[in-house]
């Protein structure tokens, strides 16, 4: 038998129905070969590589879960979260849904080795067979990557889902390869406004917007035009995008974004999925609109974004590339020459493909409140 620096390790399923558990590892603290299923009990984690690992699916059905410290909060190819209450303070993603087994050992530093192709070489924007549900509980995400990240899908019907995301990153709050929908549910959603996503929804109003001057600790809440709180969420990051959904909010109101008592935004829901700024609508919906929830189309063959109207730049494809003026004619090259691929990643335009017999190798791979003492469950 090797020795482990997880905590929990099973070879099949792990199953946790109640108790008390407390872990504090090098590597994973709860993982899986196959699935993790937690149903009760209270559990205290801390670790340098994921809080939760499962290779095949994760469930949480009901329990308190607190994450004090990890890589990654949960991570499975299918993540459900059907009930129970969940804190993740984390310093990448707190909830992925993506695939692969990890080989002993394999910690964040290895995990974390990018290069211009993802990690590992892998297509991060291929939509595969993943998905994070949440269908009830209580989920607070504190991250320094993405707060959900899924390369594949994500769904919402219920439960309480609070984000908190750093401001200046190239991560979000809501990150999804596939769609986002949300039929139900509470959600607050506060990140990037650089890679931000609005969820699709055909039933529930969405409004997102970007906000100035918003700080780490100061409460966030959306009011209707009565002064209502509707829900308030104290995050512990900065941050520049907001995205709110409930059940209460109504197209054809006027909502406020307040900091803490002081109005920042006051947005009219005009459209079931009201945009206002610079944010990803889901593929299938294309960029986020102007006020007014108009969002642009997406190219389903190319999977290109079209730009907003307004938006300055040019698109891939669109015209010859011109040199500013001044420029040399004749750009030199490098004394080293171009800079190539890392080995065993996919050639790029006009490079020479790998023959045939090249050897491959493999890398291990009245509302809702809530402020920062509530945050930790």
């Amino acid at each position: 038998d090797e020795t482990s620096r997880k905590g929990l390790k099973a070879g099949t399923r792990l199953t946790v129905t109640g108790g008390e558990i407390t872990v504090d590892s090098f590597d994973d603290a709860l993982h899986s070969n196959a699935d993790v299923y937690v149903s009760g009990g209270t559990i205290t984690l801390s670790t340098g590589d994921d809080a939760i690992h499962g290779d095949a699916d994760v469930t949480v059905a009901d329990g308190v879960i607190e994450v004090l410290e990890a890589y990654e909060g949960i991570e499975g190819v299918d993540v459900v979260i059907s009930g129970g209450e969940i804190g993740v303070v984390c310093s990448d993603d707190a909830i992925n849904a993506a695939g692969g087994t990890e080989e002993e050992g394999t910690t964040a530093d290895a995990q974390n080795a990018w290069g211009p192709w993802g990690r590992g070489g892998e297509d991060q924007f291929a939509v595969g067979d993943y998905s994070i549900c949440v269908t009830g509980g209580s989920l607070v995400l504190e991250a320094g990557g993405d707060g959900m990240d899924s390369n594949g899908i994500i769904e919402m019907s219920g439960g309480t889902l609070f984000i908190g995301c750093p401001a200046m990153s190239g991560d979000s709050a809501i990150d999804v390869n596939g769609t986002m929908t949300l039929t139900g549910g509470v959600l607050v959603s506060l990140g990037s406004s650089q890679m931000a996503q609005v969820p699709d929804s055909d039933s529930q109003a969405v409004l997102a917007a970007s906000v100035d001057g918003a700080q780490g600790g100061q409460a966030v809440s959306l009011r209707d035009a009565s002064g209502r709180t509707l829900v308030s969420f104290t995050p512990s990051q900065s941050w520049q995008h907001a995205v709110f959904s409930l059940p209460e909010m109504t197209v054809g109101e006027t909502y406020g974004i307040y900091l803490d008592d002081t109005l920042a935004l006051e947005v009219e829901l005009t459209d079931l999925v009201t945009s206002q700024g610079g944010a990803f609508g889901m593929p299938g919906g294309g960029w986020g609109g102007g006020q007014g929830g108009r969002r642009g189309d997406f190219d389903s063959q190319g999977g290109t974004r079209f730009r907003p109207d307004g938006a300055q730049g040019m698109m891939p494809g669109e015209e010859e590339m011109i040199p500013p003026e001044g420029a040399p004619e004749d750009m030199p090259t490098p004394p080293d020459g171009m800079p190539k691929a890392p080995e065993g990643a996919p050639a790029l335009p006009g490079e020479a493909q790998p023959s045939d017999e090249t050897e491959a190798t493999e890398e291990p791979g009245g509302g809702i409140q809530t402020d920062p003492e509530e945050n930790t469950l």
